[in-house]
Parts: C-alpha cells; structure tokens; sequence
C-alpha cells in the first residue's frame, strides 16, 4: 500500500514536471517533523525515489555532504542551498543500487564553450540559459 504522502509527491511530479522545487518543498514540509521541520536520512529517501520513480536509491552520501554538522536531519533550506551550490548533485551523490558508484569514473567538467546542460533530476538547480525571463522564484514566466 503507498503512504498518502508519496501519492501526492508522485502527483505533483506527473501534473507538475517542471515544478520539481516546489515538489521538494511540498514534500519536505509533509515528511518533516513537526519540532523542528527537518527530515531524516530515511525520509530523504523515501522522498527522492517517489520523485525519481525508483525503487531502490541509495542517498546516505547526498545525506552526509547537506548534513555537515552531522545532526541526522536535513531542514529545506539545507537541501535547497546544497543543490544551488551542486546543480549536479543527483549525478554526483545518488546510486540506484547500495554498492555506490564504484568504477564509474567521474566525468570531466565541460568545455569553456560547452552549453550548460541540465542536471537530471531537478532543472530548478540546473545552469541557467537566459533564453526566457525567470521570476523571482526561478520559475520561466508565461508570454501569451
């Protein structure tokens, strides 16, 4: 049986694909306690593979890199600043199986002239192309 909170972070993903910040936000105030309106290790988890629509994520080394102080709980703000600051994060810090990313080297940084390219999993971190007017929020504004 899915718990309710992923069924509507799951929907929010179909309905609403280029609103994964949102999504996050939603989903970090629905798993977070409510004392101190951070999520655990667990929850994070449970979070990502409802977005990414997997089954089995590994996300302790994404976990330990956001939670540096080493409290065992992640505020939406942290996770927010972690992935502007590492637009690739999901590339970087996600596994799809529990053995990590073993002999997968890392990929080269781009050329000077290489496009920014979007980071897979969450184009509101990804490098921006300015060929649309943003909001304030980041979101592409509608011109009718």
């Amino acid at each position: 049986m899915i718990d309710i909170r992923e069924y509507v972070i799951a929907l929010s993903v179909v309905c609403r694909p280029a609103k994964t910040l949102e999504t996050m936000k939603l989903a970090f105030k629905m798993f977070e306690a409510e004392e101190d309106g951070a999520i655990t290790v667990a929850e994070l988890a449970c979070i990502l593979k409802t977005e990414l629509g997997v089954a089995d994520l590994n996300v302790s080394r994404l976990f330990a890199a956001i939670d540096t102080e080493d409290t065992g709980k992640l505020t939406f703000d942290k996770f927010r600043s972690f992935a502007e600051q590492h637009p690739n994060f999901s590339e970087d810090y996600l596994s799809t199986d529990n053995t990590g990313r073993n002999g997968c080297p890392h990929q080269p940084s781009a050329t000077p002239n290489a496009k920014p390219q979007t980071n897979g999993f969450c184009p509101d971190f990804s490098p921006r192309v300015n060929h649309h007017d943003t909001t304030p929020d980041g979101s592409v504004k509608k011109h009718n």
